[in-house]
């Protein structure tokens, strides 16, 4: 189910990435971001094991990255690397207390 789940974000993202290659105009590339974002919230309602108010915070966060981005505010690298940043962290963060807790790493050879 949870790699339906990534399928269905894959198949949203690279249509979203193909019709935006088609526009030029900025305003256009926004409201084909904004449809993404719906759609992906469409897709995360469906689910009850998805924690949608933390997915949509982190989604709404690179819309508004690619969207910064699509207007030229924010050059292209400058983006890539800011959502880098940001899957880095997410993966390597320790738990901010809610929820369990990871345990601490633990090899054989502390016991």
């Amino acid at each position: 189910m949870n790699q339906q789940l990534w399928l269905y974000f894959l198949v949203v993202i690279l249509g979203g990435a193909i019709a935006k290659e088609l526009f030029v105009n900025p305003f256009m590339l926004v409201v084909i971001d904004l449809a993404i974002l719906l759609i992906l919230y469409l897709i995360l309602s469906r689910y009850p094991f998805v924690d949608i108010k933390k997915s949509m915070y982190f989604l709404s966060f690179l819309t508004f990255i690619t969207i910064l981005v699509d207007v030229n505010i924010v050059p292209g690298i400058l983006g890539y690397i800011i959502i880098l940043g940001l899957l880095l962290w997410m993966i390597f963060r320790r738990d901010s207390g809610n929820g369990p807790k990871r345990p601490p790493l633990r090899h054989k050879w502390h016991k």
